[in-house]
């Protein structure tokens, strides 16, 4: 059964330019399901851009060192994916797009890291930084399609599919960081629409109700090509900007890392 939620915001472009993006917890089926949507609907998928992350293998080994550095790369790759979906979407007016994830709700893994301690308060100011000016003038998608699917029912996927783990209280927190995500994409003008998917569900009835905000003729404003050339301009900016900090957070780890062996050393010596 879903749960469709409308705002009264304009959503920033117009009906034609049709921007669907998946949402749910680890393992909530959101791959799978952006591509049945993608051959349902004949738009074109955007994955998550997950599969060469640098930083996951470190990460797993010491989460609290390297935290915001994969958080930020991850930013910065959901940024670029966004950009190129809302691209293909402007040149290609009769079709769409639907987006594993987006740059909108990178935004709950940070939070999570951040509550557990693994970003500082420092890191997680710089990440907003960033993430805002990411954001801005950036159009919001049409609709924000959460799949919800417990916290535990996510872990025993991963068991059983991944066949690996992750702390349930971790699930957890992602769960409720999602709330307050849903909360805040909706006030920016996205139709959001939540699906009970804990016993998965049927791909029809979802794109019946994405039909039904498509065909809506709610006004709302034209995205041109002026609009997308400045976001691409603003990418370089912030890509920049994004290494720069990445290479002096690198330096920073290194000092502290040197020098808290520096003072366990002279512990030692004494």
């Amino acid at each position: 059964m879903a749960t469709t939620t409308h705002s009264p915001i304009t959503r920033a472009y117009s009906s034609s330019s049709k921007i669907i993006v998946l949402e749910g917890n680890i393992s909530a089926g959101k791959t799978y399901l952006s591509n049945k949507l993608g051959q349902s609907l004949d738009y074109k998928v955007f994955l998550e851009p997950t599969t060469t992350n640098p930083y996951l293998q470190q990460f797993y080994a010491e989460p609290k060192r390297y935290a915001l550095d994969m958080q930020l790369w991850l930013l910065n790759q959901r940024y670029n994916t966004y950009l190129a979906a809302l691209d293909y979407a402007l040149n290609n007016d009769n079709s769409g797009v639907v987006l594993d994830r987006s740059m909108f709700s990178d935004w709950v893994f940070a939070e999570n890291c951040r509550k557990e301690g693994l970003i500082s308060p420092e890191g997680f100011k710089q990440y907003t930084a960033i993430r805002d000016s990411m954001l801005l003038n950036v159009p919001i998608p049409n609709i924000t399609l959460y799949l919800n699917v417990s916290p535990s029912e996510c872990l025993r996927r991963i068991q059983s599919i991944r066949k690996r783990t992750i702390p349930l209280t971790y699930l957890e927190g992602l769960d409720i960081c999602y709330q307050e995500f849903l909360k805040e994409i909706k006030l920016k003008g996205s139709n959001v629409i939540t699906f009970d998917w804990n016993q998965f569900g049927e791909v029809d009835d979802i794109v019946t109700e994405i039909k039904k905000d498509i065909s809506s003729t709610s006004p709302s404003l034209l995205l041109s090509k002026n609009i997308i050339g400045n976001l691409v301009k603003n990418r370089e900016d912030i890509t920049s900007t994004y290494q720069t900090e990445l290479s002096f957070m690198h330096k920073e780890s290194l000092s502290s890392t040197s020098s808290s062996a520096a003072v366990v050393q002279d512990k030692n010596n004494a």
